[in-house]
């Protein structure tokens, strides 16, 4: 196991450790890209901010028992993302998951605005067709939004024409558009109202997808802005902690996870706590893989 010399050296790493990528399982796979933000920009700083938090963490995680210092994870430096052609952006983060993917390895995509998947997820389809599963505050299914097919918003209107199923989980916005379009393509949703304080809903949705691979896609705004107030959309309402980590940890069992990201963590400046937290998200979901 490699040491880097700390989150500000060269060798920035999630959690300040980094194996050789031959030797890796899981890949961390930073994308500091947020050019279709439509509310508030930043999200271009989430992917630093999370893996300089995350070398603060304590490695065991009495939740799941385990000790994460003992798991095979490899941390990407950052690409050159050319900030002004989103396509070429997608089309660079599709070859990067594939690369990842068809290595054997499981890639942790750390975004950026969530646009990102779009391209995370067609390379991630390397290992066959996935289910595409999004926590997340708002539906983000429109055909076009804000003149673009490919933004933030559009994110389950373009999976969900590739996925052998699809899911949000989380949502408490949504356009009326959007609403018919998750109809149409069969999108099952579960909306937050539905997961205070039970989470039977979400697990009867999930029978349905049980023993499939897929995609899971993590966009901050799900979370309560009391919790990550520093994310693109924020929306009253949201999962608490502990919401959070139940609903993502019954998702991971039913599953088989290929990929996961997590997306929207926005500039949070003297809210070291936000960056520390999705951090302390992104180490849970590594333990629970």
């Amino acid at each position: 196991m490699t040491r880097p010399r700390g989150p500000w050296g060269p060798e920035r790493a999630f959690l300040g450790y980094s194996v050789p990528y031959e030797d890796a399982r899981y890949v961390i796979l930073p994308i500091p890209y947020d050019s279709t933000a439509s509310c508030r920009p930043g999200a271009r700083f989430g992917p630093r901010q999370i893996i300089d938090s995350s070398t603060l963490l304590e490695t065991f995680d009495p939740y799941t028992g385990r000790d994460l210092s003992e798991l095979p994870i490899h941390t990407l430096p950052e690409p050159s993302v050319p900030r002004a052609d989103h396509e070429r952006v997608l089309r660079l983060v599709e070859d990067l998951t594939r690369s990842v993917v068809s290595d054997g390895k499981v890639p942790i995509i750390l975004g950026g605005d969530h646009s990102v998947t779009i391209g995370a997820f067609l390379g991630a389809q390397s290992a066959g067709r996935l289910a595409f599963i999004s926590l997340d505050a708002h539906l983000d299914a429109y055909g076009e939004f804000e003149g673009s097919p490919l933004g933030h918003a559009s994110v389950t209107a373009r999976c969900s024409e590739r996925a052998a199923a699809s899911m949000v989980v989380g949502a408490r916005a949504a356009g009326r558009e959007e609403v018919s379009v998750a109809r149409e393509r069969g999108v099952e949703i579960v909306w937050a109202w539905e997961l205070k304080g039970d989470l039977s809903k979400l697990a009867a949705a999930l029978e349905k997808l049980r023993g499939m691979r897929a995609y899971i896609s993590f966009d901050v705004d799900v979370l309560d802005p009391s919790l990550v107030p520093c994310t693109g959309c924020p929306e009253p309402g949201g999962l608490d902690w502990y919401e959070a980590v139940q609903a993502l940890e019954l998702i991971m069992r039913a599953v088989r996870p290929v990929a996961l990201d997590f997306v929207e963590l926005g500039d949070c400046g003297a809210r070291p706590y936000a960056p520390y937290l999705v951090a302390k998200l992104v180490a849970h979901a590594l333990g629970a893989l």
